[in-house]
Parts: structure tokens; C-alpha cells; sequence
């Protein structure tokens, strides 16, 4: 292996151009004297000295006093080694503080797309799972259409899980006759005219929003999770919900 290589993987390894070639100096003469190792490193003697001492105190190096002179020579190899290894430990005891960090910066949306009525139980079963109130915006009577088998068990896995839901939809007949039922089935409906040719639905819970819309006849769904976006759309539907009619 050619001393170029040598250099650039101690380099690699978290050395400095100087340190790397002192390093190698130190090997390749074994014990020797800032003077000698300055003239095979072509470095000032003086910055020799700082080179040195910064690899004696990285381990790398260390020092033999004969008579009145010092001498330096490079630790044994395997000490690159274990100096990683050492490395290594102290990161391993921060990785919790590190992860810590990272869950209470800001969270980045995550996305989840679904497709066809077994995509839409998934986006159903999610809302279950949370346990919490949903917010619903969509037009009842174009949607059930579509998930008119879908839709019973949603409520029923509702009403079993105690989970309330506040339904924005349009005002129509059907929708009517579902607000009948609000009170059996732990929900309260208010009506928008403007969702009356809607074909998507949106439901917000915990820190999630799912939206759905039919194509062709199939849904197509998407879950967001972030908790800030969740928040925000949390807010417009109460504005939404205040204004609209019972």
C-alpha cells in the first residue's frame, strides 16, 4: 500500500493532514526526536512539537526520556483500533439524549396512501385504534354510496370503542334521517350546503388527518401524520362547525 493511501485513510480515520504524517513518521522511524521526525514530515520543528503532543494526547503517540533528551514514538497500530472502539461507547451513551432531540424537533409530515375499500378499512381502523374523537367533513349521501358496507361497521367499532364523533355534512334527506340517529350513535351532526356535490371526506383525529375521495367508484385515501398540521385543521373546523347549521 502506497504512504499517499496510508495518509488519506488515517485521514479517514479523523486525523489532520500534519497529524497523519507525523503518525506515519513515528512508524516508519520507530523512536526518534522532534528533529528528525520534523525533517521527515518537511514541518516546522516548532509545529512538530504541537502535531506531537496532539497525537500523545489522542493515544497515538507517547514519549522516552533518554538521558536529557525526549524521544516519540507511535503507539501500537491496534490502538487506532481501540480508540474507535472507545469512540464508539462514548457515542452509544449519548444516543438516547440524541433521540430525545430528534422527537421533540419539528416533526415532518408522514404520509400513507390507500386504495380500493380495503384501503379505506385500513384509514377506519386507524381511527379506532387512536381511541379519541373524529372530526368529519363530507357529503353523506354521495360517499355512502360507495361505502355503504363499509360505513355500518365504522360505527358500530365506534360506538363499542366509546369514540364520539362531530360530523360536518351536507343537508339532505338522507342526512336528515343519519342525524336521527346521532345520539345512539354517539355523534353530533351539523349540515353545510356548500359540501352538497362533495365526493371526499376528511377525518381528523389525534395527530392525523385522513382524507378520502371516490374514483370510479373506488376511494383513494391518504393519511397525514404531524401534529402541527393536525392542529391547524382541528382549528378550521371548529370554525366551520360554529357556523354551521343544526
Amino acid at each position: 500500500m502506497q504512504k499517499e493511501e496510508i495518509e488519506s485513510i488515517l485521514k479517514e480515520y479523523g486525523l489532520s493532514d500534519k497529524e497523519s504524517q507525523a503518525y506515519l513518521a513515528l512508524t516508519m522511524l520507530g523512536t526518534a526526536t522532534v528533529v528528525d521526525i520534523s525533517k521527515q514530515c518537511r514541518l516546522p520543528k516548532s509545529t512538530c512539537y504541537d502535531v506531537l503532543n496532539s497525537l500523545i494526547t489522542k493515544g497515538l503517540a507517547g514519549t522516552v526520556l533518554k538521558g536529557k533528551i525526549t524521544y516519540f514514538e507511535a503507539a501500537d497500530a491496534n490502538q487506532l483500533i481501540q480508540s474507535l472502539e472507545q469512540k464508539k461507547k462514548r457515542i452509544e451513551t449519548i444516543m438516547p439524549a440524541l433521540k430525545s432531540m430528534k422527537e421533540s424537533a419539528l416533526e415532518k409530515p408522514k404520509t400513507t396512501m390507500y386504495e380500493g375499500i380495503s384501503g379505506l378499512r385500513s384509514i377506519l381502523d386507524d381511527i379506532i385504534l387512536t381511541g379519541e374523537e373524529v372530526l368529519i367533513i363530507g357529503n353523506f349521501s354521495n360517499f355512502s354510496q360507495v361505502t355503504r358496507h363499509v360505513a355500518p361497521q365504522f360505527i358500530r367499532s365506534r360506538i363499542q370503542k366509546n369514540i364520539s364523533c362531530r360530523y360536518l355534512s351536507e343537508e339532505s334527506e338522507i342526512s336528515r334521517q343519519v342525524k336521527k340517529e346521532d345520539k345512539k350513535e354517539l355523534r353530533e351532526t351539523r349540515f353545510l350546503k356548500s359540501l352538497k356535490n362533495s365526493d371526499s371526506e376528511m377525518y381528523i383525529y389525534s395527530k392525523k388527518i385522513a382524507i378520502v375521495t371516490v374514483s370510479k367508484d373506488q376511494p383513494i385515501g391518504v393519511i397525514i401524520e404531524n401534529e402541527s398540521i393536525a392542529k391547524f385543521q382541528k382549528i378550521l373546523f371548529e370554525e366551520l362547525w360554529n357556523k354551521a347549521a343544526l
